[in-house]
């Protein structure tokens, strides 16, 4: 493997945990970003000062991978494939949008057919992952019953608690999320991005008599951004959950770039479906880096019995106004 071979993943890695943009980790970012639900609040602060080198009270770029590459044994080419895969991605997206509309029927279809599955092999990669670290989580906790786990976002663990792990997951996937920056190669990040354009081919091969809108140039379309959030509510937390987002859509519809909200709840169910309508993608990552976005982002963690399902669809001004 060549050197530096899966570093880049790195560089994202300090990006999210650099929450002031300032080049530097200092103890409490680093503690922030990797309080696992597992080590304690000393534990990181002793982690924190064996990656500090030269004993500057920040952890740059070059610390931090110069740590995780002397410990990450397998998982280096597991990195490097990650890379590759981000590269190998990007350009069969980028090759799809340019050649997808004029292409003929039969290669359409083999193109929506292929990106599916790979939608569908990256999903699935995902479960087993999720499941071992969740066991290795259980048997590092019971290893260690007299260790206070350090906080997780803004609740603090509960000593032995077999779930912290999982929260401090669902509140890094939020986190990515809210960010909306797919340059770390996270599988995540390629899942999402993946079923979006898929929802995008999909809705090109829609044939029939529907009016044409010309666009001068790609970059001056004018268009709104739907959002779908859905919830998996844990039965227990469904009445603060629903508490938090009624206070997260009285802000949202408070702002003048939200251009709607709904609420739509199921009989015999727990899910909740949420829609937003936004003036623009910035707009919207905006109001979930706010107090008010962060607040239900925490609830998110706490209540759902599972990730929340994010998707975000493009869709012409022309649309919204007209109806």
């Amino acid at each position: 493997m060549a050197a530096g071979k899966g570093m880049s993943i790195f560089y994202d890695v300090f990006r999210r945990a650099d929450k002031n943009d300032d080049n530097a980790l200092s103890m409490s970012e680093f503690k922030s970003f990797f309080a696992d639900g597992v080590v304690s609040s000393e534990e990181l602060e002793k982690l924190f000062s064996g990656i500090d080198t030269d004993n500057s009270g920040n952890i740059d770029t070059g610390e931090l991978c110069a740590h995780f590459s002397k410990t990450w044994g397998p998982f280096g080419e597991i990195f490097a494939a990650l890379e590759d895969l981000n590269m190998s991605i990007n350009k069969a997206l980028l090759e799809t949008a340019k050649t997808y509309g004029e292409a003929e029927f039969e290669e359409q279809f083999s193109t929506r057919f292929l990106m599916k599955e790979v939608l569908n092999q990256l999903r699935s990669m995902e479960k087993p992952i999720d499941v071992a670290i969740d066991k290795i989580d259980e048997l590092t906790i019971k290893s260690r019953p007299h260790i206070q786990q350090a906080s997780v976002g803004h609740r603090h663990a509960d000593e032995n608690d077999l779930s912290s792990g999982k929260k401090a997951r669902q509140m890094a996937r939020l986190q990515s999320m809210a960010s909306n920056d797919y340059g770390g190669s996270a599988l995540g990040a390629h899942v999402n991005r993946l079923a979006e354009l898929v929802g995008k081919l999909e809705g090109k091969v829609v044939l029939g008599a529907g009016k044409e809108e010309r666009v001068r140039k790609e970059e001056d379309d004018d268009l709104v951004l739907v959002v779908l959030m859905q919830f998996d509510v844990e039965e227990s937390q469904e009445g603060e959950f629903k508490e938090a987002l009624k206070k997260y859509c009285a802000v949202s519809s408070g702002k003048d770039d939200c251009l709607h909200v709904l609420v739509r709840t199921y009989d015999e169910s727990t899910r909740i479906s949420f829609y937003e309508v936004w003036l623009n993608e910035d707009a919207w990552n905006t109001h979930l880096a706010s107090k008010a976005g962060k607040a239900f982002q925490h609830a998110c963690v706490d209540c759902l019995s599972s990730p929340a399902k994010i998707s975000t669809l493009p869709t012409p001004a022309s649309w919204w106004k007209k109806h």
